[in-house]
């Protein structure tokens, strides 16, 4: 039994006694206990977004232009990744014998690093993985 379930039969009880003042602080109380329910599960909900975010910074690094993870063939945007710690990929658009141009689908930049200063991009014959997670991006 949780504590709000207790702090209502407890209410249930004075009501029954006929103390009106005593049950009008026990209805008060009931009401702190709920907002502070509230307030912990808000509480709880940022800590996990917290604990997402830093298991999501701890496996990336940065490789110009762009922050990678391992394992991923796809980059992260460093415009969204580095302002607003929102790890969204990129998407690849082309290359040619000069660069190979990405683009984010969220800040709407477009990178063109030149050919040798970011990693090789997808091959273009395998599907498509360059685009953002379902759902929207990761945050």
């Amino acid at each position: 039994m949780g504590i709000l379930e207790n702090v209502r039969d407890l209410a249930e009880l004075v009501k029954k006694t006929g103390d009106i003042e005593f049950y009008r602080k026990i209805v008060a109380l009931e009401g702190e206990v709920i907002e502070l329910t509230r307030q912990n599960r808000l509480l709880e909900t940022k800590v996990a977004e917290l604990d997402q975010k830093l298991t999501v910074q701890a496996s990336l690094s940065f490789e110009a232009p762009f922050w990678w993870q391992e394992g991923d063939d796809t980059p992260f945007c460093p415009s969204c990744w580095e302002l607003k710690r929102q790890a969204i990929h990129v998407v690849y658009k082309f290359s040619n014998a000069e660069f190979t141009r990405w683009d984010c689908s969220v800040c709407k930049t477009i990178y063109a690093p030149k050919l040798g200063k970011a990693r090789k991009p997808p091959d273009p014959t395998r599907p498509n993985r360059n685009t953002v997670p379902r759902g929207g991006a990761w945050t």
